[in-house]
C-alpha cells in the first residue's frame, strides 16, 4: 500500500474535521429546536469555538429563534453566543414578539442589558401592540422595567398604547414600578420625543428592507406615504396621487433611510398633530405592514411565491411593484439571450 504524502495526510485531516463540524453543528441545531430546551447540552457545544458552530435556529412556523428562547430563560452565555453569530437582535415571531420581550417577560435584566447592550428596538411592538416595557409592567416585573429604562440606548416610550389603548403604567399594579415609569416620563423633552418618531419610522423602513441593503423602491416609499397620509383629515387625494406619480417616474430609482425619514417627518410636521396622536398614526401603519409581511412569508412557505415579497397593500403600489418585477424579468432575459 502507498503511504500518503504530507499533503495527502493533511487533506484527510481537514476533511475529517469538516465531516466532525457538520455532525456538530447537526447535534446542535437538534437540541435547539427541541420543544423544551436542555440548556445544560446547549452549552457543550458553545466550547467547541474554534468550529464556528451557530446556535441560531428559527422554528419555521412560529418564527421563535434560539435567542428569543435563551433570554426568556435567562441564559445569557447562550444568548451571547447566538448574537456573535450575527443573529437579528429584532428578529420578530409570528406574533411580533422579539428576544427583548421575551427577555421582559422573563424578568431577565442581564439579558436585558446584553440586548440593549446589541441595540434592541426598545420600542418595538407585537401584534397586539405590546412594547417590551407593557410587557414588564402587565406581570409587574420591576427588575426588569429599571434594566429597560435606565440601560436603552434609545428613549423608552412611556405613554405607548397597546391595541386596547392601555399605556404600561395601566397595566402595572406594583407601586415601584408606577413611580419609575413616572419618574421617566418627566424628563421626556422634545428632542426625546422626535427620537421616538424616528425609531418607529425605522422600523416601518426594515419592514420593506427585507435585504437590509438600506434602501427601498419608490413604490413602497409611496406606499407609506399614502397611507400615513390617510390617517389624518387635512390630507388630499391630489397630495397621494403626487407622490405616486413621483414614484412611477423614479422606477429604477431606490429611496434610502435618510430620505425615507427626512420625507416622513416633513409630511408629519405639516399634518400638525399632536406628537402622542403622530405616534398611534404610524404605529398602526407599522402593524399593518407587518401582518402584511407575515402573509406573504407564510404564502411563501406553502409554496406561493406569488409576483411580488414586497409587502405593499394598495393597488398603485402593487400595480408599481408588479411593473418592477416584469422589468427586472425581461431584463433578466435579455441579458441570458446576449450570453
Amino acid at each position: 500500500m502507498a503511504l500518503q504524502t504530507p499533503l495527502a495526510r493533511e487533506e484527510a485531516r481537514a476533511k475529517k474535521k469538516q465531516e466532525r463540524t457538520r455532525e456538530r453543528q447537526r447535534e446542535l441545531t437538534y437540541e435547539v429546536s427541541e420543544e423544551n430546551i436542555d440548556w445544560t447540552k446547549v452549552e457543550v457545544f458553545m466550547y467547541y469555538g474554534e468550529e464556528g458552530l451557530n446556535p441560531n435556529y428559527t422554528d419555521r412556523t412560529t418564527q421563535v429563534t434560539t435567542a428569543m428562547l435563551a433570554a426568556f430563560d435567562g441564559q445569557t452565555e447562550i444568548l451571547r453566543w447566538c448574537l456573535s453569530m450575527k443573529t437579528d437582535v429584532d428578529a420578530r415571531s409570528s406574533l411580533g414578539r422579539c428576544a427583548l420581550h421575551y427577555a421582559c417577560d422573563g424578568n431577565q435584566p442581564p439579558c436585558i442589558r446584553l440586548l440593549l447592550e446589541s441595540v434592541a428596538d426598545p420600542n418595538i411592538r407585537t401584534l397586539g401592540m405590546q412594547t417590551p416595557l407593557h410587557t414588564c409592567c402587565q406581570n409587574d416585573n420591576y427588575e426588569a422595567v429599571l434594566a429597560l429604562l435606565h440601560d436603552a440606548k434609545e428613549i423608552v416610550d412611556p405613554n405607548a398604547e397597546n391595541s386596547r389603548r392601555q399605556t404600561p403604567n395601566q397595566l402595572a399594579k406594583d407601586k415601584r414600578i408606577l413611580r419609575a415609569i413616572k419618574k421617566h416620563q418627566s424628563e421626556l423633552d422634545e428632542k426625546k420625543k422626535a427620537e421616538l418618531v424616528e425609531q418607529v419610522l425605522r422600523r416601518l423602513f426594515r419592514l420593506f428592507d427585507v435585504d437590509g441593503n438600506d434602501y427601498i423602491f419608490p413604490e413602497e416609499w409611496a406606499e407609506t406615504h399614502g397611507l400615513l397620509a390617510q390617517y389624518f383629515e387635512n390630507y388630499s387625494d391630489e397630495y397621494i396621487d403626487s407622490i405616486f406619480d413621483m414614484a412611477d417616474k423614479n422606477q429604477d430609482g431606490r429611496i434610502d433611510w435618510q430620505e425615507f425619514k427626512s420625507s416622513h417627518v416633513e409630511m408629519l410636521e405639516a399634518f400638525g398633530m399632536p406628537h402622542k396622536e403622530v405616534l398611534i398614526r404610524v404605529n398602526d401603519l407599522e402593524l399593518q405592514i407587518f401582518q402584511e409581511r407575515e402573509r406573504r412569508r407564510k404564502k411563501a412557505a406553502e409554496g406561493d411565491e406569488g409576483e411580488c415579497r414586497s409587502p405593499v397593500m394598495s393597488h398603485r403600489a402593487k400595480a408599481l411593484a408588479l411593473q418592477r418585477v416584469k422589468s427586472e424579468r425581461e431584463n433578466a432575459q435579455s441579458q441570458n439571450t446576449g450570453n
